[in-house]
């Protein structure tokens, strides 16, 4: 061991054989990478296509559920008056909002400003409010495709809803002049003549 450096001397079939199985070790692992890449690859372009089926399943039975709501909700525009100066009520992130008569009923119509995205918003939102029923919450009573003033000229499309008599939320909160905080007011000044206190 005289002299010896730590190398190991193979014979030069013994270092062939060992080269061979290197070479094969290199060429299977390349090889599993590849089958895993490769199934990876195919695993993800599966689940890409399912999301895709999936969504287009949702966003069929969405436009489904909204043509069959928007069957129940439809509103002629005869049936709706908004008079030849209809009387602006407020405005919104969608449009503005009109008062006006629906078969003789003081209503409130939500005109829409502008297409696409926008009206697709508007007919989800009058089908999940449409089914709504509750002493505090506005009654939505269909959507006019074609909301038009006395005069015949098309503002667009509306979501014709109950009239809320004393305003809009916002005019409720923050008016110290609205029927509501009138109310309020003299239900408490009737408690403090009731209990004495407060």
């Amino acid at each position: 061991l005289e002299g010896h450096t730590g190398a190991v001397a193979f014979a030069p079939d013994e270092m062939k054989a060992k080269l061979e199985a290197d070479a094969k070790r290199k060429v299977e692992a390349e090889a599993k990478a590849k089958a895993k890449a490769e199934a990876k690859r195919k695993a993800e372009a599966e689940a890409k296509s399912k999301a895709e089926a999936e969504a287009k399943r949702m966003a069929e039975a969405e436009a489904k559920a909204t043509a069959e709501a928007l069957g129940k909700m439809k509103i002629e525009p005869g049936d709706l008056d908004l008079g030849s100066k209809p009387r602006k009520l407020g405005k919104g992130g969608f449009g503005r909002v009109y008062q006006a008569r629906f078969f003789g009923v003081e209503s409130a119509v939500k005109v829409l400003e502008g297409a696409g995205r926008e009206e697709d918003s508007l007919l989800k939102e009058a089908s999940i409010m449409y089914e709504l029923r509750h002493d505090h919450v506005v009654q939505v009573r269909g959507v006019c495709m074609e909301t038009r003033l006395g005069g015949g000229d098309i503002l667009g499309m509306g979501l014709v809803m109950q009239l809320a008599e004393l305003g809009s939320i916002r005019d409720v909160l923050h008016s110290p002049e609205s029927a509501a905080q009138q109310a309020c007011a003299r239900a408490l000044s009737e408690w403090k003549a009731l209990f004495g206190f407060l």
